[in-house]
């Protein structure tokens, strides 16, 4: 899986379960202030890449997520030694 397939992949899922455009969604952008999340949806997001990709998100390795972009870059790296 490519990078740009997980930015694709990604930006569908986040933009399906919490009801935004794909188009409003910029890898510099805070995840938590672009969705209003709150800690049960940062968990529902958590539980919704588990599901997809078959990656847990450590507490310890979400603290480094921040923007979109981490994300991407954290879910290849993941993906790519699997």
């Amino acid at each position: 899986m490519t990078k740009q397939d997980i930015i694709e992949k990604i930006n569908t899922t986040v933009a399906e379960r919490f009801e935004i455009a794909t188009t409003d969604i910029h890898p510099d952008d805070i995840i938590r202030h672009k969705l209003d999340l709150n800690s049960l949806s940062v968990l529902e997001m958590v539980v919704v890449i588990k599901r997809q990709y078959g990656v847990i998100i450590t507490p310890r390795d979400l603290s480094g997520v921040v923007t979109f972009d981490d994300l991407y870059d954290y879910l290849f790296e993941k993906l790519k030694n699997q």
